[in-house]
């Protein structure tokens, strides 16, 4: 029972301090017994949850210091698109077959928290659920390992977004209407070109920005 608790506030630790370090000017420092006062918890389950958040790669750990939130450069965040460009179509043809109604009103739904995070300049919400509406066909592909990979790449860049650009842009959700339509067509190419299209034209906005 003790073991379930400890779970329990590990996670709860790991996801408000991964929302908090989105919102953190680069080279900011977390100290885990500070950031334990902050969110009312002790200081083992933070602990945790910044080591996770190191392992992923989304903070620097620097020794008798603390965590390092970190940005990376355009040039990294171009060759994070070309990471995209690889994997998203690959997922998409592999489980174009099994898309159903349902996954396609999921797919809708976090559209439309994208458009009401974007009426309210919340780049952090606008974000995530540009997130969760890629892994839903992620989730089909039922590859925990491709999954886990694309999540914590999604992670690591999402928050560096946020440092890079403070409200999302419109077209990313006519890109995303896009591709949802065409998998309401069944029309395989019809999708893997909107995702494409879609990857190549967020890395533009992003260079261009």
């Amino acid at each position: 029972m003790a073991k379930q608790s400890k779970q329990t506030l590990g996670e709860q630790a790991y996801e408000a301090l991964k929302h908090k370090i989105m919102s953190m000017p680069s080279n900011s420092y977390i100290s885990a017994r500070s950031a334990a006062t902050e969110l009312n918890m002790s200081y083992t389950p933070v602990r945790e949850a910044l080591l996770r958040l190191h392992q992923e790669g989304l903070i620097k750990q620097i020794p008798n210091v603390g965590f390092l939130v970190e940005t990376t450069d355009l040039s990294d965040h171009i060759k994070f698109y070309q990471v995209r460009e690889c994997i998203e179509p690959f997922v998409l043809k592999k489980v174009f077959h099994l898309i159903s109604q349902e996954h396609i009103d999921s797919m809708e739904r976090f559209v439309e928290l994208q458009k009401v995070a974007l009426e309210n300049d919340d780049i952090r919400n606008f974000i995530e659920n540009d997130i969760y509406m890629h892994q839903v066909l992620f989730n089909l592909l039922d590859n925990r390992y491709l999954t886990d990979f694309y999540l914590n790449l999604r992670s690591t860049f999402s928050i560096n977004s946020f440092h890079l650009s403070k409200v999302g842009h419109p077209t990313a959700i006519e890109e995303h209407l896009s591709l949802i339509e065409a998998i309401r067509k069944k029309d395989i190419q019809a999708a893997l070109d909107a995702t494409l299209s879609h990857i190549v034209s967020t890395r533009l906005r992003l260079v261009s920005s």
